[in-house]
């Protein structure tokens, strides 16, 4: 699946079940746009990783509230890198709830040090 379709798909899962208006501005169109959503405190704000494209300066996070919940999908592919820093960056204080399906490596190591231990279903 393509980024533009996930991200379309997660956004009208929300807006489906009244989460979030059809109009309400909750859905980050650049890296610069996410980073004005989250200074907005909303109660909503929806982006793939991609949208953490932009350098953050440890100590200048786009939000230091400790009510922001990430939650991210296929972890194993996305929270190493350079976007996955910046994210941390620029939400410190936030919880991250990550699923991840399919390691790719049966001694997975990395994601166990990010995450923590694995839990079941």
């Amino acid at each position: 699946m393509r980024p533009v379709d996930l991200d379309n798909q997660i956004y009208r899962t929300y807006a489906g079940c009244g989460v979030v208006g059809e109009q309400e501005e909750v859905r980050a169109g650049s890296g610069r746009h996410l980073k004005r959503l989250l200074g907005e405190h909303k109660a909503y704000v929806f982006s793939l990783i991609q949208k953490f494209n932009q350098d953050v300066v440890p100590g200048e996070p786009y939000s230091e509230r400790d009510d922001i919940i990430v939650i991210v999908d296929e972890a194993h592919r996305t929270q190493y890198g350079r976007m996955a820093l910046n994210q941390r960056n620029a939400l410190p204080n936030a919880l991250y709830i990550a699923f991840t399906g399919t390691p790719l490596m049966k001694e997975d190591e990395l994601t166990r040090r990010v995450f923590g231990d694995y839990g079941s279903p």
